[in-house]
């Protein structure tokens, strides 16, 4: 593999800041439903977050296009380290972590993902080999799966704390020798901004030859945006596919963010140990995903296997509209993860495939607006107060489902051609 130690670097330095950026994004939405008892504020600031995202994502695509990725990544880390320390020394000085601070972290953590992932599938997809990408792409997932469980392990100690002796970890109760108050947000995010600065530091060190050609592109940026909407509009099964194959992840963001803190305070009527080992059982789903996926669908085409996988989550989505079981609970969050882990893989192989690296970015920011705009629809209907009193918060659960199950019968409909395709260049102008 070439650039092998250039993607290690990217891979150690993504799993370094990616392990106390899990945690904040853990503990975020925690504070706002059990803290401040202010769920729909949540959601009205992810609602606002996700329309500006429209106009950024479409932005940023432009942006990896055109500049050094590397580059990128560097700016990408300062900005959240500062942004963090900011707000960290705010709270301590003030000694609260009022919403409006929480809610501008979350904001500004929500917009930097949607350049940080996509510029490092282009930075990846750019010192690659076309042998390497389905390899690549379960590498990534999973780096990232594996940081998220280790993540998900440390929210829940850290965050619920040990006041009794006892630590609560994956649906156990370990005896320990201490007791600690569990960290407060201050200090999540202080170490979050630490880790930022270490993944600069590493991604500084990397040296690679690209493999694949990038020219540079003098025009506007609203012409360079103009031709990535051709390439698509030359591809339309790409662009269906794009924009279908990753409704799983559509669904999980509203849950995770948004509406996962209410379904166990006031479902399962659990507190945030469960809610954070949920985490660890997602990730370990994922990470079994990254190891194992390839294999189980190396018989099967890509658009066959997302469909597939669009029905796993379909089920787990039906059973968790019922279920309060604990055990169950965990075990589905196991199969979602695989699901949307494996579709991701998939997903992300056949855009490598298909995708020239001179439009990847842009191409990227195309399918990131789609994302949103079916984010915006749920949270929208998800705000309504009908899904926060008497157990309605189930039915979000079923209506995900639902949407799963259409998404396999659109993918069902366009199957050959999907199966068929064959791209055609971008036109300028």
């Amino acid at each position: 593999m070439r650039n092998k130690r250039a993607i290690g670097l990217l891979f150690v330095a993504n799993s370094i800041s990616g392990f106390a950026q899990g945690i904040s994004m853990i503990a975020i939405p925690w504070h706002f439903t059990n803290v401040l008892g202010l769920p729909q504020l949540f959601a009205q600031i992810m609602l606002l977050v996700s329309v500006i995202s429209i106009f950024w994502g479409v932005y940023s695509g432009s942006l990896i296009d055109r500049f050094n990725r590397q580059r990128i990544y560097m700016g990408v880390c300062v900005a959240g380290s500062i942004m963090l320390v900011v707000a960290a020394t705010k709270g301590m000085l003030t000694g609260e972590m009022d919403a409006f601070t929480v809610g501008a972290v979350f904001a500004g953590t929500f917009l930097i993902y949607n350049i940080h992932y996509p510029n490092l599938y282009a930075f990846i997809q750019e010192i690659s080999e076309p042998k390497d990408y389905g390899r690549v792409s379960s590498y990534i997932e999973i780096q990232g799966q594996f940081t998220t469980a280790i993540a998900g392990a440390m929210a829940a100690i850290l965050l619920a704390g040990s006041t009794d002796g006892f630590i609560r970890l994956i649906g156990l109760e370990i005896p320990v020798n201490f007791t600690f108050e569990g960290w407060s947000l201050e200090q999540v995010f202080l170490l979050d901004a630490a880790t930022y600065f270490v993944a600069f530091a590493l991604v500084a060190f990397v040296k690679y030859e690209a493999v694949a050609t990038r020219k540079y592109e003098p025009e506007p940026i609203l012409q360079r945006i103009k031709v990535g909407f051709s390439f698509l509009k030359h591809n339309p099964m790409l662009l269906l596919f794009g924009t279908f194959a990753s409704n799983i992840f559509v669904a999980i963001i509203v849950i995770n963010f948004f509406l996962k803190p209410v379904y166990v305070a006031e479902h399962l009527k659990l507190g945030p140990d469960v809610y954070a080992t949920y985490e660890i059982y997602f990730a370990l789903g994922s990470l079994f995903a990254g190891l194992m996926i390839r294999r189980i669908f190396m018989h099967t085409n890509t658009p066959k296997a997302i469909i597939i996988l669009h029905l796993v989550a379909a089920v787990v989505f039906f059973t968790y509209s019922f279920n309060t079981n604990l055990v169950v609970f965990f075990g589905l969050a196991f199969m979602l993860g695989l699901a949307n882990a494996g579709s991701r893989i998939m997903r992300v192989t056949y855009m490598f495939q298909h995708t020239p690296n001179q439009l990847i970015g842009r191409t990227g920011s195309v399918f990131m607006v789609t994302n949103l705009l079916m984010r915006i629809g749920f949270l929208v209907l998800f705000m309504l107060p009908f899904f926060y009193h008497s157990g309605h918060i189930v039915w979000v659960m079923g209506i995900f489902g639902a949407f799963m199950v259409v998404t396999a019968l659109v993918l069902g409909l366009y199957y050959k051609p999907m199966v068929d395709l064959k791209v055609e260049p971008a036109v300028k102008g």
